[in-house]
């Protein structure tokens, strides 16, 4: 891992415990001094930039590999679940500075990300598994109160991490499946 990755990922931890926290706090965490963190990023704003900037790459990524990886749109998805499971971190960190999340680049790959969540979900909708009725931005919004809830569940020692993925995964398929549904 380079030293601006190890920062980046260290930001992210640091501002999701305390979004008002400063560069120095920052430095401490990856293990750096403030000027090293400063040959990386000019400021904080810079700094929690580039975090989006990473969280948003990481997330399309794994969409892509998730549909990649699998033949059927019912996998694919599963899939994409349990990899937002695994980001629990990062999608605090979209939460608590969703503003950085406006530029364009970022904004573009978002759009990508959610035009191939979408086509997921319309072929799973097209073979009756999810119900037509329901909107893919509504659709989304429940994957995310439900991702965000099974990793608050974790963080709070309510549910165990190794029952994270079949809990939440439950919760969203009980909840969007097709009246003539096949099992998930």
């Amino acid at each position: 891992m380079t030293t601006k990755e190890l920062l980046i990922r260290s930001a992210i931890a640091v501002l999701n415990e305390d979004p008002s926290s400063n560069l120095d706090v920052i430095a401490e965490k990856a293990g750096v001094s403030r000027r090293s963190l400063h040959r990386y990023f000019s400021s904080r704003e810079n700094m929690i930039k580039a975090c989006a900037q990473s969280i948003m790459q990481r997330m399309l990524a794994d969409v892509k590999t998730s549909i990649s990886l699998h033949n059927a749109p019912i996998d694919q998805l599963r899939k994409m679940f349990e990899d937002d499971i695994a980001k629990g971190q990062h999608y605090e960190f979209c939460q608590k500075f969703a503003d950085q999340f406006a530029e364009s680049d970022i904004q573009a790959q978002f759009k990508e990300m959610s035009a191939l969540f979408y086509g997921v979900l319309d072929k799973l909708k097209s073979e009756h598994v999810i119900d037509i009725r329901l909107d893919n931005e509504w659709l989304a919004y429940v994957w995310m109160a439900i991702v965000r809830s099974t990793n608050q569940a974790v963080n709070d020692g309510v549910i165990a991490p190794r029952k994270a993925n079949e809990l939440g995964w439950n919760a969203f398929v009980s909840g969007v499946m097709s009246p003539r549904g096949s099992s998930v």
